[in-house]
């Protein structure tokens, strides 16, 4: 059936269904051992390949120490593109998104139902949180026992780990950026000083350092000027070029302070330019030039 425009209920269904599948992929705590092992069995029987060894393990930590007693002759090349080319994709929580999209197009009867699929998704809600395909076993690994995520549904916690598995493995994520352990407890208790953020190689993990430090410290830094500033870029946001010195390098450094206008993320990056115009227009590659409208 063609559809040429969505109704209110279409719309509304859409989140519904997007937040029952970020339920399975994540949420969960239901194990069906026989239904995951079936469904490997399946995997590989409709891409032609023999049945498996099939191992569970109880997150990262426990694959590695596993997978590192199976190297030899009982593993062989990866056959993921083989599985995929069947079933279009065959990893479990990361399939969420086949599953969400298959199961909404479904029921506004925009698809017609297809057994393969119907049966890859019966697969999907057994309870694994992720699988590894090789020749002759396949690691299957149970969901995490903690996830923590924001608002808009990404990994995140400022307290605890937003990932831990059955086995020990803890995962420190802020806004969906991941950090080790030692990092994240100095970003969230602001114990890191401007010349260490600004030292970051990684523009994420700077950003988001920069997020939670007390911007009085910016005073601390030595030679610390405002070269330029612009307190509309036009979407309401301030833009500034600044430079200081950190004790790794003599030469001062520049950085253009801008924000995202879809995001509203603040971002600092790293410029040659005296004057936030060149500066902007360089950070996208570009000669001096004159913004009228970003998309």
């Amino acid at each position: 059936m063609k559809i040429e425009k969505l109704t209110k209920k279409q719309i509304e269904l859409q989140a519904q269904i997007r937040d029952e599948w970020i339920d399975i992929a994540l949420h969960k705590q239901d194990f069906d051992k026989e239904e995951i092992e079936a469904g490997v069995k399946w995997l590989y029987y409709i891409s032609n390949l023999k049945e498996p060894k099939i191992v569970i393990v109880d997150g990262p930590k426990d694959f590695s120490a596993k997978f590192s007693a199976s190297v030899g002759a009982s593993v062989g090349a990866s056959v993921w593109a083989s599985v995929r080319a069947s079933v279009d994709y065959a990893c479990l929580s990361g399939d969420a998104e086949f599953g969400a999209y298959y199961e909404y197009w479904k029921k506004i009867k925009a698809i017609e139902p297809n057994k393969k699929s119907d049966k890859y998704i019966g697969y999907l809600k057994s309870g694994a949180f992720y699988v590894f395909f090789f020749k002759k076993v396949a690691f299957v690994m149970i969901r995490p026992t903690t996830v923590k995520q924001n608002e808009r549904k990404q990994l995140h916690s400022i307290t605890d780990p937003a990932l831990a598995f059955k086995d020990g493995t803890e995962i420190y994520k802020i806004n969906g950026v991941q950090f080790e352990k030692e990092w994240w407890t100095k970003i969230v208790n602001d114990q890191m000083t401007p010349e260490e953020i600004f030292a970051i190689d990684n523009m994420e993990h700077r950003r988001v350092a920069y997020e939670f430090m007390d911007k009085t410290k910016m005073k601390s830094l030595k030679d610390y000027k405002v070269l330029d500033e612009i307190k509309d870029d036009s979407y309401g946001y301030p833009m500034k070029v600044i430079s200081f010195t950190i004790k790794q390098l003599d030469e001062p450094l520049k950085y253009l302070n801008c924000f995202c206008p879809s995001s509203g993320r603040e971002y600092f990056l790293g410029t040659d330019k005296y004057n936030c115009i060149d500066a902007k227009a360089a950070s996208f590659g570009l000669d001096k030039i004159k913004f009228l409208k970003e998309w």
